[in-house]
């Protein structure tokens, strides 16, 4: 790989910025959700396979795409798109649940994302990045799994969209985050598969999101948002498998290089 152009602007202003929407995804957005949902006993505790989905969402996938921004941003390129597929997954979830709310949220994201382009100190590198290569077998992965987490959040939107709206769990917009999540994944998975610099983080994100996931969603299979043991313990396994793989290729087992 070429090295990389002297960096342009104010790398400062960047990482001030980096560091606050990491923060606001953290603590605003509950990302570290990733930590408390274990804990969570609001309405008595129904919500703790719920709050697991802000945990990924924003503090697996979202808020590891700012963070890792604040060293060597250009080795960090495919980390700094998953914030872009955290905002595209929020507002396709908005539309398959006609959520107002994650639309917003979708938007924020968004925002973010776009404020973090106009500041990058290597713009350039983020209209024609570098590729390592593609791997198919992450992407025979990503597929596969992908079957189950849309069908997921294709019935968590439904049920956001013909609930109660006395249901807590549609009040709280629960059922579109945990739409949010699937696709999340979903998407960061994807991207990973065309390994832009910075893709073994984007590939950990997508396994590890799935994973904490699948891990409470087994302890708690009869919360709301559990699909019962067994699919749970498969996301487990999934989220295991990926970050394997993606180990794996990082030492160029099966890797294509692109010409």
């Amino acid at each position: 790989m070429d090295a990389a152009a002297p960096p342009r602007g104010n790398p400062t202003v960047f990482k001030v910025f980096v560091w606050l929407f990491a923060v606001a995804s953290l603590g605003g957005l509950l990302g570290i959700s990733v930590i408390t949902a274990w804990f969570e006993n609001s309405d008595g505790g129904i919500h703790r396979v719920h709050y697991m989905g802000y945990g990924a969402l924003y503090g697996v996938l979202l808020t590891t795409g700012f963070i890792v921004q604040n060293w060597h941003p250009e080795r960090k390129i495919s980390a700094f798109y998953q914030i872009l597929d955290v905002g595209l997954a929020q507002l396709l979830a908005a539309v398959l649940a006609t959520s107002g709310p994650a639309a917003l949220f979708g938007v924020i994201v968004l925002v973010a994302y776009a404020v973090l382009f106009a500041l990058h100190p290597y713009r350039p590198m983020l209209t024609k990045p570098a590729r390592e290569g593609f791997s198919p077998l992450l992407m025979i992965l990503t597929v596969g799994g992908a079957v189950p987490l849309i069908g997921f959040a294709v019935s968590a939107a439904r049920l956001q969209r013909t609930g109660l709206a006395l249901d807590p769990h549609v009040k709280g917009e629960h059922w579109s985050l945990m739409a949010s999540m699937a696709i999340g994944i979903v998407l960061v998975a994807f991207l990973s598969c065309f390994k832009f610099p910075g893709w073994k983080i984007t590939a950990r994100s997508a396994g590890a999101a799935l994973f904490f996931y699948g891990l409470i969603a087994a302890v708690y299979p009869h919360k709301a948002g559990s699909n019962g043991t067994g699919w749970s313990l498969a996301a487990v396994a999934g989220g295991l498998v990926f970050v394997a793989a993606a180990e794996w290729e990082s030492r160029g087992a099966t890797s294509i290089r692109t010409i």
